[in-house]
């Protein structure tokens, strides 16, 4: 997956006439999906297994037959379990709803959705209001993005509609404080500075000034947000961009360790072999035997 140096997906979903489009996924391709964000909305339908998403500062777990709803510039992980997991996605810029300055969808929908003032709840299941309705126009809008008959676009847009339509009336969604809107900010930037800044020294205190919130306050904000102390992520993030120096036979694994921020080589090796059960040493066996 591409992203930016902020982690945005690069990818661009749909095209400009019709920014929708569909992806098949499945736990072989799809194991573990690290966390990123996108200004796109996302719904997936899990059609077999289970499926495990952090979702700012939530936990959601989806199993057959559920919706699972990620809001626009939402910052998330996606996680399958151990049992094989199929299910489709739908990536789309909400933009589709807009209007003009006087239009209820606009002022109603859009602008609420765009500016994070209301959200789609983030699980939508077969025993919730509207559900086989909104699962029918899920899948007529996925076969009108495949067929694309002549002026297919008119037929997407009216079924995005009549899929809001089922989905607001069955009263699946919430308004969010404004609050909440700034702390999904500075998580966001925190996280975005850790990537940018993982080979110096960071610790609780620096990145907690770098967002402008008290030490104390932001580290329980942190670990709500992203299920992780900022510590854990920042070794974590280290860790897996360990992985991709080891690929290089030139490098020790001490310049490995130092290169990604560690300041100690043996905590280096016990962290990774936490991690991934293998030292780093193995671990570049392993891979340069593929």
């Amino acid at each position: 997956m591409d992203v930016d140096s902020r982690q945005r997906e690069l990818k661009s979903h749909g095209t400009f006439e019709l920014p929708i489009e569909f992806y098949d996924c499945n736990n072989r391709v799809y194991k573990d999906l690290y966390m990123h964000w996108h200004k796109e909305m996302e719904v997936i339908y899990v059609i077999e297994g289970e499926i495990f998403l952090r979702l700012n500062e939530s936990n959601v777990e989806g199993s057959t037959g559920d919706f699972i709803f990620i809001a626009p510039e939402t910052v998330h992980y996606i996680k399958s379990g151990e049992t094989p997991l199929r299910f489709k996605s739908m990536v789309f810029d909400i933009r589709i709803l807009s209007g003009s300055s006087d239009d209820f969808c606009q002022n109603r929908i859009f602008q609420p959705l765009l500016s994070h003032q209301m959200k789609i709840s983030d699980k939508i299941t077969p025993n919730d209001a509207n559900y086989e309705i909104i699962k029918s126009v899920f899948y007529s809008l996925a076969r009108c993005c495949e067929d694309k008959k002549k002026f297919y676009q008119l037929e997407a847009k009216h079924l995005v509609f009549n899929f809001f339509y089922n989905i607001m009336s069955g009263n699946h969604y919430n308004n969010i404080s404004l609050e909440s809107n700034k702390l999904t900010e500075a998580v966001k930037q925190a996280i975005v500075y850790i990537q940018n800044n993982y080979t110096e020294e960071i610790t609780t205190g620096s990145l907690s000034a770098y967002v402008h919130y008290n030490e104390y306050y932001f580290m329980r904000v942190f670990k709500k947000y992203t299920g992780r102390t900022i510590v854990e992520f920042l070794t974590e993030y280290r860790l897996e961009k360990s992985k991709e120096l080891l690929k290089n036979e030139d490098l020790t694994v001490e310049d490995v360790a130092y290169r990604v921020g560690f300041s100690s080589n043996s905590y280096f090796i016990r962290k990774f072999r936490d991690m991934y059960k293998v030292t780093p040493g193995e671990f570049r066996k392993l891979i340069n035997k593929t």
